[in-house]
């Protein structure tokens, strides 16, 4: 019982004001290309992302694409 009321103390300290809880990762540029990725070598990008929808996802990850690529 003592474990269980530390780990809610802990994640309610880390909880921020309107419930989320903040990191670093939850930018969608840490989960969107990897989607992109895993969805185009199983086949499976035209039956998530129609045309203009991919256009669209694709401009914006190489906008933020590093120099070093």
């Amino acid at each position: 019982m003592d474990a269980l009321q530390r780990g809610i103390y802990f994640f309610s300290a880390l909880q921020a004001s309107d419930g989320h809880w903040p990191a670093e990762i939850a930018r969608p540029l840490f989960f969107l290309p990897p989607l992109v990725f895993c969805l185009y070598i199983t086949g499976h990008l035209e039956l998530i992302f129609d045309a203009e929808h991919l256009k669209e996802t694709l401009r914006y990850i190489y906008c933020l694409q590093n120099d070093d690529g």
